[in-house]
Parts: structure tokens; sequence; C-alpha cells
């Protein structure tokens, strides 16, 4: 009986053991969990072109940094060997570039390098050997105009020793749905700079040589113009309450776009509005703020967040800043009543400041995907001792989906307005 007894203690010090080890393990385990972090994506860089020549190796390159690992300071391109160290800086984005003054017949490592802060880390590299070549080359090519007329300069060199190519000509185009649209640029001198004009998206760049046995294409390569994000921002109308802007999203590339419009009075935000444009989003996104002082000066900032193409990286620029002021007193006192074919409006304005001159209706067919202008008037206020007048007839079209707005503006400033109907009437 002891024996029995001393056995059921041991069996019982070990389950107390083992219960004591899994309580650990499992606040050993929570507590690993709980330090998990967050890890960037390292930087991509890929050498998409190089050509060696006799004397020279010509390069094109991207880099790409979508979590900002990269010291953007440190990013360069590096041709070495045991007896030459040659460098040049780089930018996020597709550039291209030359080293010069090399030996012949010799090998190099092309490398492109840059820091995430431990040091630099070679991000890609390849083995080149200059050569002497027949053929035509493109060796490289910058940007130059201004964005909304983008050109590039581009760098030809042709080594034709045997008088093979009767011509050669550089052609340069992008691509529509499955079709490819071409310019053509005649290459006439051995090294030669030439302008492409209005490369406005990706374009393809090569040079062809004509033969007694026909064309050939001797060199080629991928042009990518920076993306520009081209969207604006137009004060629509104001009046005593009220601010209505137009933003126009304009994107050279499938680019998704977050809008946020902040209106400030003094340093104090009062209102924040957000919309997203896309590729296929319509022109003419309106944004209203409402319930304003009379009299009352405003700021309004509009940014936009997107993600740059061309290095994967958020970007959050301002696109527009103004002081804007309510418009001050005034009284509108109007009716409109709707029959089967018009609508009958009657209004007095009390204007003190003189702010409306022009009573108006403009209408638009919005059945189909884009606003169609139908028809517009207007009118003329009969003046009153303290006060002015007017009554028209609006027409209603007899089909379709119609938008028929009604107001009142300024005749020097399109931006006065009071709008006093804004409906879409259906007459399918």
């Amino acid at each position: 009986m002891p024996l029995i007894r001393k056995n059921k203690k041991l069996q019982k010090s070990r389950y107390e053991i083992v219960k004591t080890w899994m309580s650990s393990f499992v606040v050993t385990v929570a507590a690993v969990v709980a330090v998990v972090v967050f890890v960037p994506k390292s930087p991509e860089a890929h050498i998409l072109k190089y050509t060696p020549l006799e004397n020279e190796i010509a390069y094109q390159v991207k880099v790409t940094d979508e979590d900002h690992a990269l010291d953007e300071e440190t990013l360069k391109m590096v041709l070495e060997n045991q007896m030459t160290y040659l460098e040049l800086p780089l930018t996020l984005g597709e550039s291209s570039g030359i080293f010069d003054g090399l030996m012949p017949n010799t090998e190099y490592r092309l490398s492109v390098y840059g820091s995430k802060g431990f040091g630099l880390e070679r991000l890609d590299s390849v083995i080149v050997k200059t050569e002497d070549r027949a053929g035509g080359f493109i060796l490289g090519y910058r940007k130059i105009g201004e964005d909304w007329e983008p050109s590039y300069e581009v760098d030809v060199l042709v080594n034709d020793p045997e008088s093979i190519y009767s011509q050669i000509t550089l052609y340069y185009g992008y691509q529509s749905g499955d079709q490819m649209f071409y310019n053509s640029v005649p290459v006439t001198l051995p090294e030669e700079t030439l302008v492409l004009f209005h490369l406005f998206s990706r374009t393809h760049v090569y040079i062809e040589g004509i033969t007694v046995d026909g064309s050939v294409v001797l060199d080629e390569l991928w042009i990518s113009p920076p993306f520009v994000l081209e969207s604006s921002v137009y004060l629509d109308y104001r009046d005593s309450h009220e601010i209505g802007y137009t933003l126009y999203h304009s994107a050279n590339q499938d680019v998704e776009v977050t809008y946020t419009f902040d209106l400030f009075e003094g340093s104090k935000k009062i209102a924040s509005q957000s919309v997203i444009g896309s590729y296929t989003a319509h022109d003419g996104l309106i944004i209203i703020f409402d319930e304003l002082k009379s009299l009352g000066l405003y700021n309004l900032v509009v940014t936009a967040r997107y993600i740059n193409p061309d290095t994967l990286q958020e970007e959050n620029i301002i696109i527009h800043e103004e002081e804007i002021e309510t418009l001050g007193y005034y009284e509108v006192d109007v009716t409109v009543i709707e029959f089967e074919t018009y609508l009958e409006v009657t209004m007095t304005v009390i204007d003190p400041s003189h702010y409306f001159q022009v009573p108006y209706y403009d209408i638009y067919e919005v059945s189909g995907e884009f606003p169609n202008f139908v028809a517009s008037e207007i009118f003329d206020f009969t003046p009153g001792v303290d006060s002015k007048s007017v009554s028209f007839t609006v027409p209603i079209p007899d089909i379709g989906e119609n938008h028929i707005v009604i107001g009142i503006r300024n005749q020097n400033d399109s931006t006065i307005r009071h709008i006093i109907y804004d409906e879409i009437i259906n007459k399918e």
C-alpha cells in the first residue's frame, strides 16, 4: 500500500511539471508573436539594355523602390574591373547613360548599387566586354522640353566601314489598340543626336538599315516618359453660402488617384472631401462646399495621392491652392412650376451689390455616357425700386433624360453664379 501511494505522488509531480512547462511555452509563443515587425520590400533594379562598343559601354536601367527602402543619394551605376572604377549617379525610374574612354577588348562588370542603410549593395549586374562592332546603335536618350510637350534627344552611332547600308533611318512610335504608328527620322552622320517630338506614352524606338538584301533592324529600345499627373482644379461658382469646384482628372497611364479637398478658415480646417479619379473616370467631377459664411474668406488646398508607376512609390502632392471669398447679402424669391412640356419661372432678386445681371437656363441630354448640350438661353431683368424681376419659360425636351439648370450669374465673372433649379427630368 505505501508503494502505491508513492507512485501516485510521483505521477502527480510529473503532471505539475508538464503543466508548468506548457504554460511557459504558451507565454513564450505569445511574446514572440507580439514582436513581429513590418519588413519593407527590397528595391529592384534591372539593367534593361547594354551596348558594348570599342571604347564605350551604353546602358539603360530601371530602378523601383516601393517601400522607400533606398537612400536615393547612394544610387549609382558602376563600371569596374581590376584596373578601373567608374561611376555615374542614378535616379529612381528609367534612365540611360554611357561610360566612355574605355580600353578595347576589355572585360568589365556593369552594376547598379544602392544602400538601404547598411552599406552599398549590388542590386543588379552584368559582365560586358568592349569590342569593335559594325552596325547602328542607340546609345542613350535625354528628356528635353516641358511636361506638356515632352521631347527627347536620342544619341545614335553608325559604324559601317564596308558601306553595307545604303540608307539608315530611326523610327519611333506608339501603340494604339493592336496597331503601332511610327514617325521616321533619317540618320545621315556617323554620330548624331536626333530629336523625337511629342513622346507622351511608352514609345518604341529602332534603327533600320537598308541593304541589297532588304531592310534589317540594327538596334531598338523602349522609352518610357516619366509619369506626370496633369489633373487640374477650377473654381466653378461661388455665391453667399456655397463654393463649387470642378476637378479634371488626367493621367497618362492607368493610375488611380485619390484627391482630397481641404477647406480652411484661417488656420482651422472646417471641411474636407475626397474623391477617386481613375483611368476610366469621367472628366468634370464636381466638389461643393455649402453652409459657408456670407463674405467669408477661405483657403482651399487640393492634394493628390497615387502610386507613381515609374518608381512604385506613393506620392502626395499639392495640385491646387486658392483663397476664395463668398458673396455678400442678396435674396432670391423664385417660383418654378412644371407643366407637361415646359417650366414656368418667375423670380424677384434683391441684389444691393449688383452681383447678378443675367438670368439663364442650360439643358443637357444625359441618357448616354457623356452629357450632350441641347439648348441654352439668357434673359434680362426688369429693374424695380429695390429689386429686379424676370419671368420666362424653359422647354422640356419630349424625349430622353435631360438635365435642366436655371440660375442667375454675373455678366463679367462666370464664377459669380447662383443656381436656382438643378434637376433631371426623364421623358422616356
